[in-house]
């Protein structure tokens, strides 16, 4: 639930133990696999994030002295002029061009039909430096026109305006990391497929390659010849992209990916994009690219168009591949190696994480798919699922009768359970009996439990709706414990 039952396990975390170890490897490879892509795709945020932090603290740093002598409608008219300024730039350029080029009339008609051809980057900016710098100079005289008679705004003019134009790390970051994300979540795919032929062999994705004699000579042991044939699958499957993956899945797993929670449509882009960068094309959309993302849910692409990587861009991606990698290791994990009582506390604690990022609507998505697959009524981690579930559904605004008589019905197992149905309930004398009871429990930890609960997206709600209860765990948090005011009647 947004109470997790169980903290996030590390990749060598041990498989249950009323399972073997040999039981449960199939499953944990899945897991493990799901993440080290996590993980990777987590640095990634933080290193775009650091760089963003960075960019801003040293603008605002410099711009904030000056604000504090601007007025706020003096501030906001002066942004306003800066910002105009900026965008007049294209249009500068356009004259600077017209007034230069005998054939300018010719390159704005085809320019308009769509059949410029354009040229290449090194070309444009060794030809067009100096227009470019022109222009600048253009907009540095009227910003200093524009604040002659004024030496306070014409200051903040100046500093707003290069941090409005001013390269930034961030966007070059996002366009060195997106190609490493494909890359690693082809890397997962690769893992998915591999799980499946070690265990089952190659019954499961298909005939394994012939391994050629001299390959024999090096190896040696069936192991390892084993293992040799099924990399090259994997390498055949990875190249195959979404339409090799799509028709596997479906044959060999008995599922389609499209209905895996996540955006099929942005990784199917980002692994078109990829291949597009490969051709040297100066990022501009070739006539591969747009036919490959024809069809695709995607805002339209004029062919030779600039395709910039913002940060952006980044984040989304690296919000499908995280979401879609989860998706697909539970229904993939379900199919070739589900038992009756999985440890699925890494993808439980998953779902917490989008809660937490109050991304409601795709934690619902990770615990319908859990409780569709994996955890069935009877499961350690079902009462679990169905708390987070029900939780997601307040938040979204779609709870329904029959959800309001299935938490009537509910009968918590332990103290972290009825912590939960309590807090959904909005039961306060029950719940923070309940905190009392599972903070206790603990003994010396019980400050380090009261902080684990205070994380808890169900908690956090509690606290803001009911402050009693964050009095409660701030005081059981340093340590101490409230004298009870009486017992709930």
């Amino acid at each position: 639930m947004s109470i997790s039952d169980e903290l996030p396990p590390n990749v060598g975390a041990k498989p249950a133990a009323s399972e073997s170890l040999e039981e449960n490897l199939g499953f944990q490879i899945v897991t493990t696999a799901a993440i080290l892509l996590a993980d990777k795709v987590e640095k990634a945020r933080s290193l775009v994030k650091i760089v963003q932090k960075d960019h801003e603290r040293l603008h605002a740093s410099e711009l904030r002295a000056l604000q504090k002598r601007l007025d706020i409608q003096d501030r906001v008219a002066v942004e306003a002029q800066v910002r105009a300024l900026d965008d007049s730039r294209f249009d500068r350029l356009d004259v600077l061009l017209a007034k230069n080029s005998g054939d300018e009339e010719e390159r704005r008609d085809s320019t308009s039909k769509g059949a410029y051809y354009p040229v290449a980057s090194e070309q444009y900016f060794a030809v067009m430096s100096d227009f470019i710098e022109e222009v600048e100079n253009q907009i540095w005289d009227e910003l200093h026109r524009l604040f002659l008679d004024d030496e306070l705004k014409r200051d903040y003019a100046s500093k707003y305006y290069v941090s409005l134009t001013e390269p930034t790390l961030d966007g070059q970051l996002a366009a060195s990391l997106f190609p490493l994300i494909v890359q690693y979540f082809e890397e997962f795919m690769g893992a998915l497929a591999r799980s499946a032929l070690s265990a089952r062999g190659s019954t499961s994705l298909g005939d394994l390659p012939p391994v050629p004699f001299d390959v024999i000579e090096k190896y040696k042991t069936t192991g390892e010849l084993r293992r040799w044939a099924i990399d090259r699958r994997i390498e055949d499957f990875i190249r195959g992209g979404y339409a090799e993956w799509h028709d596997i899945t479906l044959q060999w797993a008995g599922f389609d990916i499209e209905t895996i929670p996540g955006s099929w449509t942005v990784l199917r882009e980002s692994l078109a994009r990829v291949r597009l960068l490969s051709r040297g094309t100066s990022a501009r959309a070739d006539p591969d690219y747009v036919n490959e993302i024809a069809g695709l849910d995607l805002p339209p692409v004029q062919l030779w168009e600039k395709v910039t990587t913002s940060p952006r861009y980044l984040e989304d991606l690296l919000d499908s591949v995280e979401l879609l990698s989860t998706g697909m290791a539970i229904k993939w994990g379900s199919h070739f190696f589900g038992k009756r009582n999985t440890d699925v506390s890494y993808f439980t604690s998953q779902g917490v994480d989008l809660e937490s990022k109050e991304k409601w609507s795709e934690a619902l998505s990770i615990f319908d798919l859990l409780t569709a697959t994996l955890v069935h009524e009877g499961h350690s981690s079902f009462n679990i699922a169905m708390i987070n579930i029900w939780l997601c559904r307040q938040q979204l605004h779609t709870d329904d009768a029959t959800m309001q008589h299935a938490m009537s019905q509910f009968v918590p197992s332990d103290a972290l359970e009825r912590i939960g149905i309590s807090a959904l309930n909005r039961d306060w004398p029950r719940l923070l009996e309940a905190l009392d009871e599972a903070i206790t429990s603990q003994g010396d930890q019980a400050s380090e439990q009261a902080v684990w609960l205070m994380q808890m997206p169900l908690i956090r709600r509690s606290i803001r709706e009911h402050p009693p209860v964050k009095h409660y765990l701030e005081n059981r948090r340093q340590g101490r414990r409230p004298k009870r005011t009486g017992k709930r009647r």
